[in-house]
């Protein structure tokens, strides 16, 4: 019993040390893997350390795999933050497909493989979009998970929406928008 504690403090302490590093979006994949895993591990948990001594580490890992969602959900504010950010400063030669529009859409569709896992951490730390007025419809009829990807949609949307202001040729401004 003593051995299983000890692999599994150590364990809880990399998983949360991995709850609090930095929140860039690069990272989702690697905190979904450990959510899932975690995730996968708490029955376990919960059969192996039932005595009254070691309830305080079942709760310990209940409280890391929570972080851990928290985290899933910071980085996504995190790659908001990125869209906002990414200047206006030059065009990209003949109009193409723009670099944050391709990693945005990469991303997302990578995302999209985890997702029953995401919509189970949007859904379990409520909507966090619920202050977007233009959100409020589809808030109502739609997963957590899909409301966060159509904000970040949205975000991208006027996000080239701006990029199309720097052509001066017209035509290439609406193959900005349309990007």
């Amino acid at each position: 019993m003593e051995v299983c504690r000890g692999s599994t403090i150590q364990l809880l302490n990399f998983a949360d040390a991995v709850a609090i590093r930095s929140r860039s979006p690069e990272r989702l994949f690697r905190i979904l893997d450990l959510f899932e895993t975690l995730r996968g591990l708490i029955p376990e948990f919960e059969s192996l350390f039932c005595d009254q001594y070691s309830v305080s580490l079942v709760n310990e890992a209940i409280t890391i795999w929570k972080r851990l969602g928290e985290a899933i959900r910071g980085i996504f504010m995190e790659l908001e933050n990125l869209i906002r950010r990414d200047p206006a400063k030059s065009a990209v030669p003949g109009g193409g497909v723009h670099p944050i529009t391709r990693y945005v859409m990469n991303y997302l569709r990578a995302a999209c493989r985890s997702r029953q896992t995401l919509e189970q951490v949007f859904e379990d730390y409520g909507h966090p979009l619920k202050e977007y007025p233009k959100l409020d419809d589809r808030i109502a009829h739609s997963s957590s998970l899909s409301v966060q990807m159509d904000w970040i949609m949205e975000l991208l949307g006027s996000n080239l929406e701006g990029k199309s202001k720097i052509y001066r040729e017209p035509a290439l401004c609406k193959a900005k928008i349309v990007n």
